[in-house]
């Protein structure tokens, strides 16, 4: 664990970095983020710029929207791991149906690679 400490200040600009990153990544507006979260796009701008502390349901919403999860918005990007992300979003994309059928799979892959590693390229 770090002994860095934050103030809130910097931990809002530092999350705000992070949304804005996320939205200009898929090549969305504020309007289009807002037309797509049902946030007002003055809550997204306040986001982004540092000055706001979002509520939790606000951070759920931008979550699922953004197809991440809770920890990617609070990683640095020298930390993160896209292809898990990649995954994490395919996944929350898809039907309930469809996630239980994707989970089995990479259950029984990963159970299959663990136990014959030798057999990986």
């Amino acid at each position: 664990m770090s002994d860095k400490k934050f103030t809130t200040d910097e931990n809002l600009k530092k999350l705000g970095k992070q949304v804005r990153q996320l939205r200009k990544g898929r090549k969305w507006s504020q309007q289009k983020l807002s037309d797509v979260s049902g946030l007002a796009v003055r809550t997204i701008s306040r986001i982004e710029r540092g000055v706001m502390n979002p509520s939790f349901e606000v951070l759920a919403t931008l979550v699922d929207v953004l197809g991440i999860s809770f920890d990617f918005l609070f990683t640095s990007p020298d930390e993160q791991d896209t292809d898990l992300q990649e995954m994490i979003g395919l996944y929350r994309a898809c039907p309930e149906q469809g996630r239980r059928l994707i989970l089995a799979s990479t259950r029984a892959m990963a159970h299959e690679l663990i136990e014959q590693p030798s057999t990986m390229p």
